[in-house]
């Protein structure tokens, strides 16, 4: 059986290609510099940051190379083969990762640790804790069906996050999101948690189960309650978050958003035991530059 590699989409393969580069990208970045109050509107930063928009919108942005000069990773090996050519020339998830890595070295992040999109992630958050206080439902319980319903709550807050621009934040329905999944290896996970807790296990280590998280907002908040349900409810294991090692895709979520996700949630009396699961260590948070 031969494999072959998946097709690499570039600007003239789609209109939603090319719409995401000429228009989507440009009013990302146009947002930091309308959005960031660290940048000064008339200053440097700013500069660059609306010559790559303008750019991007009308084809000119030219791929440079990115070393680790300003405290991040190091991009060399990533761009010489890109390096002279234009946005429309490269690979489109190429250009995508490459924009967010150039915008951290236009906005000194490496030096400053501010993040470009903390504004973004603020809005998100608000939506997200809003939805929440008017949610009245509560299921606690060691049996597959509460743990089916939290993992659902992650699912659904993912597909939240995705829905905001167009105002479509709907309700958590148990039964219609169960139907919406294509695969469903629920009742596995759930089978191997409860294997975790059996006598055999006693007087080792605690398992650690690890969860890559993504969107800041509603789908982060979701996630940490499951977290909080997982680590309630099975004692023997121990949970490791992966987070970004830097701002990325506007909402993706780094350490420092985790912490302040877990501070809102206690305002409305969610997962409240979350900062003890981090002083006692069966909560931890990892990043890597795997992830960007």
């Amino acid at each position: 059986m031969t494999m072959t590699s998946p097709a690499r989409l570039r600007a003239h393969h789609s209109e939603f290609v090319k719409h995401s580069i000429s228009s989507r990208l440009p009013d990302i970045l146009l947002s930091v510099v309308n959005e960031m109050p660290q940048i000064d509107q008339e200053g440097e930063h700013a500069s660059k940051i609306k010559v790559a928009a303008k750019g991007l919108a009308d084809g000119t942005f030219t791929i440079t190379s990115i070393n680790s000069s300003d405290g991040g990773p190091c991009w060399i090996e990533y761009c010489r083969a890109n390096c002279g050519k234009t946005a429309y020339e490269v690979d489109w998830w190429f250009l995508e990762n490459y924009v967010y890595r150039a915008l951290m070295n236009w906005v000194d992040y490496f030096q400053t640790s501010l993040d470009p999109f903390q504004s973004h992630k603020r809005q998100s958050i608000e939506i997200g804790i809003k939805q929440l206080r008017q949610s009245n439902v509560h299921v606690d319980g060691k049996d597959y069906d509460s743990f089916y319903f939290h993992l659902l709550g992650c699912l659904w807050g993912n597909r939240a996050d995705l829905s905001i621009s167009a105002g479509k934040v709907g309700g958590h329905n148990l039964e219609t999101d169960a139907h919406s999944l294509l695969v469903d290896d629920s009742k596995q996970v759930y089978q191997k948690l409860l294997q975790l807790q059996t006598p055999q296990f006693e007087g080792g280590s605690s398992s650690v189960v690890t969860i890559i998280l993504d969107n800041c907002g509603t789908e982060l908040l979701y996630d940490l309650i499951f977290v909080e349900y997982l680590l309630r409810t099975f004692p023997k294991i121990s949970i490791c978050l992966h987070c970004k090692s830097h701002p990325v895709f506007v909402s993706d979520a780094l350490k420092v958003d985790v912490m302040t996700h877990i501070d809102e949630l206690k305002t409305i009396g969610k997962a409240g035991s979350l900062s003890e699961y981090c002083d006692s260590g069966r909560l931890s948070l990892s990043e890597h530059d795997f992830y960007t």
